[in-house]
């Protein structure tokens, strides 16, 4: 993906046929050994979620080893997608202090979390868990933030706010 131009940037010159909608994405877990309780034995963590050089096809969802690191994980072939309808939740996210990507996830046979779904949206990482999914938020890389705020500035369009006048029955 190439730098935006100062123009692009303010959303005035932005072709919205020339920005996909979604990006392959590979996604870093660590484990780390809990020694605080007796219940737990390990906790993992999404470390971060990438933009492959050399996207893997969808279907290689296995966990890979990371070279010389045996506590983590490397998950290619996943794929973030960005909805319209999700612009106003992408916008404040963006806004926040700390904006995030969610990784869901879903424990495999060995009690390893295996990621499904990479989201941007605050919404669908809060319906993940009430689904009792594992949801990790993890930093947005900067090229994710920059394709990601293109997106909202072609597609969003603040709804206005309005307070309900009351009527009085009876």
């Amino acid at each position: 993906m190439s730098e935006l131009t100062p123009e692009e940037m303010s959303g005035e010159t932005l072709d919205p046929h020339a920005l996909p909608e979604d990006l392959p994405v590979t996604v870093i877990m660590r484990r780390y050994a809990v020694h605080a309780t007796p219940w737990l034995d390990e906790k993992w963590q999404a470390l971060a979620v990438l933009v492959p050089v050399d996207p893997a096809p969808e279907a290689a969802l296995q966990p890979l080893s990371v070279e010389g690191m045996d506590d983590q994980l490397r998950y290619e072939g996943l794929r973030l997608r960005l909805h319209k309808d999700q612009c106003e939740s992408y916008y404040y996210n963006m806004l926040s202090d700390q904006p995030r990507l969610f990784v869901m996830a879903r424990p495999d046979d060995d009690g390893r979390p295996r990621p499904f779904h990479v989201s941007a949206s605050f919404d669908e990482a809060g319906a993940g868990m009430e689904g009792d999914e594992l949801v990790f938020p993890v930093a947005i890389p900067p090229q994710i933030y920059r394709w990601m705020e293109a997106y909202v500035l072609i597609h969003y369009v603040p709804q206005l706010k309005y307070k309900r006048k009351l009527t009085h029955a009876g």
